[in-house]
């Protein structure tokens, strides 16, 4: 009751209780056993469930060791990394820093999926394989709110914000998933937690495939692929990934601009830049006109069941370099509206040279030659103003959906046939 005496205890946890030493994946365990385990409750859900569920709730220090530990990793199954100091997160904050004590009434906690669970006496000791699927929002917006305090120059707020971790316990939902429920019939179970659960920040249509294994893919290819000039392509399969990994190194500007030269914001792009880059070179640029979300839903029908290879992936960062740079020398030249005439460029170049361009080529420039370049910004100029001229008192967003809009472009007499012929890097 309120008013009542509360007895705290804090424990000083080493952390390599609680993570095993191999943090490149969150695919180990997590240990409780060397402070007795905390108190959990299984469901009886009866023997034909398809997964076990037990409940709990989890200290706050803990989740900001586990996180420093693994970082964006032990929520790539969210359908978002952290957003940063977004409506939701900044309640979360000042529960934090306010009210400590009511966090686990406030706070909606974490869900977490994992491959077994250990429990001896009514006390959670191990989780094997584990993913937090839901919460990823409260797990970082902890995570930063402690950094933040420790690099405070109060060092008594610091301090007493510090202090009030010990204070904060998080609802958690533990679901071990049955092996045959898994993947089967395609049904990837684990997956679809994150979007019935998610409530707390709007869910964008890209979000809520996160984990389908063509991103997944499409992500690990593209960290990988080291470029001409030594840096690499950040594909952001959960929206805000990039900050997120950035915020790793809060207080750390050496390790900062380590992870900037690595991955220049630049060479950054996401699920949304890739579907409508590639809808365009696939000559559908009424689809790519609808918006970003609706043209994703339509490339991610035609994706969600393959898997990319190496080349596919490089020619698809390729066809958002050149997509990307051109709509970037658009807005240099105060255009209005350069994604829609872009969209319209890209699939006229598209259509007579899509299949004739040396992708290898771009890919080891690593920019767009200016022998592509500037033909192409000419190209978009004429067709500027030949959709102008014709679309009427209509917004030229809206104008560029229509089938009249692709029958138009479709007749515009302007040629292409000089310089991309005499180009090395059309064959």
């Amino acid at each position: 009751m309120w008013g009542q005496p509360v007895e705290l205890v804090r424990r000083v946890v080493d952390l390599s209780y609680l993570a095993d030493s191999d943090a490149e994946k969150a695919h180990n365990f997590l240990d409780f056993s060397p402070v007795g385990g905390i108190d959990v409750l299984k469901l009886n859900l009866g023997d034909n469930s398809q997964f076990d569920c037990y409940l709990a709730s989890i200290p706050a220090t803990y989740l900001v060791q586990i996180y420093s530990a693994y970082g964006t990793r032990l929520i790539e199954k969210n359908v978002r990394a952290y957003l940063g100091n977004k409506k939701a997160n900044k309640g979360i904050e000042s529960t934090i820093k306010e009210a400590p004590e009511t966090f686990v009434a406030l706070n909606n906690g974490l869900v977490m999926v994992a491959e077994d669970v250990e429990t001896s006496a009514g006390k959670l000791k191990k989780l094997k394989n584990f993913q937090i699927v839901n919460g990823g929002q409260t797990t970082a917006t902890l995570y930063y709110t402690y950094k933040a305090a420790e690099r405070m120059k109060k060092k008594d707020e610091g301090k007493r914000i510090k202090d009030n971790f010990a204070k904060i316990q998080v609802p958690l939902k533990i679901v071990r998933i049955k092996k045959s429920t898994l993947e089967s019939d395609g049904f990837d179970f684990a997956a679809q937690i994150p979007i019935a659960a998610n409530t707390q920040n709007a869910i964008k249509a890209s979000d809520l495939s996160a984990s389908v294994k063509y991103y997944q893919e499409f992500e690990k290819i593209s960290r990988e692929l080291t470029t001409s000039n030594g840096d690499y392509w950040f594909f952001e399969r959960a929206r805000g990934s990039y900050k997120a990994e950035e915020d790793k190194f809060i207080g750390q500007r050496k390790g900062k601009n380590i992870f900037r030269t690595k991955y220049p914001k630049e060479k950054m792009f996401d699920k949304t830049d890739l579907a409508v880059s590639a809808l365009c070179w696939d000559l559908k640029p009424m689809s790519a006109c609808k918006g970003a979300q609706l043209a994703f839903l339509e490339f991610n029908e035609g994706v969600k069941e393959r898997i990319p290879d190496v080349k596919e992936v490089k020619e698809l960062i390729c066809k958002w370099l050149i997509f990307s740079t051109l709509e970037r020398r658009l807005k240099e030249e105060n255009r209005k509206n350069p994604r829609t005439i872009v969209n319209y460029s890209i699939y006229l170049f598209s259509k007579k040279y899509g299949n004739r361009i040396e992708w290898s080529e771009i890919w080891s420039l690593q920019k767009v030659p200016e022998e592509i370049l500037y033909p192409l910004t000419e190209l978009a100029k004429k067709l500027d103003q030949t959709i102008r001229r014709n679309m009427g008192n209509e917004m030229i967003n809206m104008f560029a959906r229509k089938d009249q809009c692709l029958e138009l472009v479709d007749r515009a007499e302007i040629s292409l046939d000089h310089p991309f012929e005499t180009s090395r890097y059309i064959r």
